[in-house]
């Protein structure tokens, strides 16, 4: 279903440092559906240290411009639902409208936040404060990533 994936490490698609990988089956079928690379102890510390490293970018980022990123993300997230779903489909098991609904619901969280980082210098009306011109801004505190380990050999 797909050709052979890397590690996203610094940006960049890369192998694992020492060439393994791993094949993805369909817990459906078994059949094959693609490979991917297999992540040693170095490749995650990499992927560890590319993250601070992203984190300390994506901070200095303005929310304006952080909401037109995820603008971005969710328009091409969007083309490309119905090939998303499938694959997470085929890789979980899953029917195909519950992967939908997932899709579905990125997006609304992705659509979601646009807005408000839109409006991420809001008066503190609830708070009294609007009066003496108090507002709130909204910053990157911290950031959060997703390593997947398969149970799977």
């Amino acid at each position: 279903m797909y050709e052979t994936f890397g590690l996203l490490i610094y940006n960049q698609w890369q192998a694992a440092s020492d060439g393994r990988q791993r094949p993805v089956t369909s817990p459906v079928t078994q059949a094959p559906v693609g490979m991917i690379a297999s992540a040693g102890v170095a490749e995650i510390e990499r992927a560890l240290v590319s993250a601070e490293r992203g984190f300390k970018t994506w901070r200095s980022v303005s929310a304006w411009e952080r909401a037109a990123v995820l603008r971005k993300a969710s328009e091409l997230i969007r083309a490309r639902a119905g090939d998303i779903a499938r694959m997470i489909s085929t890789e979980t098991g899953k029917p195909l409208a519950e992967a939908l609904g997932e899709m579905a619901e990125l997006l609304d969280r992705l659509e979601a936040v646009a807005p408000a980082l839109d409006a991420s210098r809001l008066a503190l009306d609830a708070c009294g404060v609007a009066e003496r011109g108090g507002v709130a801004v909204r910053e990157v505190v911290a950031q959060m990533g997703s390593i997947s380990a398969s149970s799977r050999k």
